[in-house]
């Protein structure tokens, strides 16, 4: 097997690696503040149980192209950010926390809080 560009496939996957690891972050922050919106509008009785499958709904209808929104995952987000929520008493504490949490975690962790939330 030929050694010579050995280097340059190497920069490759980890520009690859780098990507994809930056990609799960933003997801990850995505459904940690979709989480915590939901959540709190839930707790603050703003919003009831039937708000978020209205949510879904009008995610599905209006904008076809955000895929994964579903009621299901809606509330996977929700039990996401409740899951990883210490109790806090200042509200501008939670933006700390969802870059601490978006750092600590990868693929796997992230993969295994999903199974874990939905109880498989």
């Amino acid at each position: 097997m030929e050694t010579r560009f050995d280097e340059v496939i190497l920069l490759i996957k980890q520009a690859r690696s780098n990507a994809i690891k930056q990609v799960n972050i933003e997801l990850i922050n995505i459904y940690w503040q979709v989480g915590a919106y939901i959540s709190n509008k839930v707790k603050n009785a703003i919003w009831g149980n039937k708000t978020v499958t209205e949510l879904a709904d009008h995610i599905e209808k209006h904008h076809p192209d955000l895929k994964g929104f579903t009621r299901r995952n809606l509330y996977n987000m929700k039990l996401f950010y409740e899951a990883y929520t210490p109790s806090l008493s200042n509200d501008n504490q939670s933006d700390i926390i969802v870059q601490t949490v978006s750092a600590q975690f990868n693929q796997t962790t992230n993969l295994t809080t999903k199974y874990k939330l939905c109880g498989q």
